[in-house]
């Protein structure tokens, strides 16, 4: 488990106040070096916190960066069925349902209704 720097910026307060309001020698001394520990731990936990964040935004930045990119190449093309092939596995096949679902009719065949005859 990785300690927040709030919580290691806490525990110092902690520290320096118990060392400071100790009235054995060896408290204060202990207090203290435990305080300036987690003073070390509280700035190590903010580059941590840091990096975290910076790869977090990088890896947001390189998504939408992708995604710009598939849309931009989903819809700059001169063959229609272009678009098609970006298109997710789940929404391809609603698509390919919906288009079945149109009746399809043999060549010559009329679109109107037949009279009776």
């Amino acid at each position: 488990m990785e300690l927040s720097s709030i919580l290691c910026r806490a525990q110092e307060g902690v520290q320096r106040d118990r060392a400071a309001h100790a009235s054995l020698e060896n408290v204060r001394i202990v207090a203290t070096k435990a305080a300036i520990a987690w003073g070390l731990e509280a700035v190590a936990a903010e580059h941590r916190e840091a990096r975290h964040a910076r790869r977090a935004k990088a890896a947001l930045d390189d998504l939408q960066a992708r995604r710009s990119h598939d849309e931009r190449e989903a819809t700059f093309s001169e063959n229609p069925d272009r678009g098609f092939a970006s298109i997710e596995p789940m929404a391809w096949e609603a698509a390919q349902s919906e288009l079945a679902s149109f009746p399809v009719r043999p060549c010559g065949e009329s679109l109107s209704p037949a009279a009776p005859g």
